[in-house]
């Protein structure tokens, strides 16, 4: 079964619309940076899946736009949400909008999936093209001794899952960093800033180890930077 099935399937089941804690507090606590001048801002969640981000996000006054993998998956969101929200069909590393467009990426659990033949440069490339200048990019990225997922290294940046508990990713590949430093020293160099956190818990059987980036977009000079 292919990822765009397994992921119906999984949709398919229960819904219980919520938002991450770290997307909530960054966009409403009082002491995040990130909750200031958001109306009329254009958000783009990709792999925006069964969450409540659309409903906070409109809640703050932004413009919410979702990216999916499958019109099958589009569909059986906008049925269980029962609202017609902006959902584009597209990929990490294809999203069908204009240069500069948004002005927050998230991707929670999703940008780190590589098309065949893809790369983590072709991702992050086409996450810097619809940016706009000044852009914020936030994102998660699963730690590579997670409890839940194994993975065998291809390269550097790029990892194959072999065992994933949840049988939803087996063989896909993704681009992973072993620490902070790894993560700052590969996204300094695309964005003006990047800031790495941590989360970590381990309660009941349930697991999560995963880095959380923020990054601040800067548009390449005339001369084109390779990535």
């Amino acid at each position: 079964m292919d990822l765009k099935k397994k992921y119906k399937k999984h949709y398919s089941g229960k819904f219980f619309p919520n938002v991450h804690l770290i997307i909530f507090r960054l966009f409403f606590s009082k002491f995040s940076s990130l909750n200031k001048n958001l109306n009329q801002k254009k958000i783009l969640d990709i792999g925006c899946g069964l969450s409540g981000n659309f409903n906070f996000f409109s809640l703050l006054k932004m413009k919410v736009f979702g990216l999916e993998i499958s019109n099958e998956i589009k569909k059986l969101i906008l049925k269980k949400v029962g609202k017609k929200y902006n959902i584009t069909i597209g990929t990490n590393s294809n999203i069908p909008f204009k240069s500069n467009f948004f002005d927050f990426i998230i991707g929670v659990h999703s940008i780190y999936y590589l098309e065949k033949n893809k790369t983590i440069h072709d991702n992050i490339s086409e996450i810097k093209r619809v940016l706009n200048k000044n852009g914020i990019l936030i994102f998660s990225l699963p730690k590579i001794n997670s409890n839940h997922i194994n993975f065998k290294k291809i390269d550097r940046y790029h990892f194959e899952v072999i065992d994933d508990k949840y049988n939803l990713r087996n063989k896909s590949v993704f681009w992973l960093f072993k620490t902070k430093i790894d993560i700052q020293n590969f996204f300094k160099k695309h964005f003006k800033t990047c800031t790495v956190g941590e989360m970590e818990y381990n309660i009941d059987n349930l697991s999560e180890k995963h880095f959380w980036i923020i990054c601040k977009n800067k548009i390449n000079d005339k001369k084109k930077t390779s990535l």
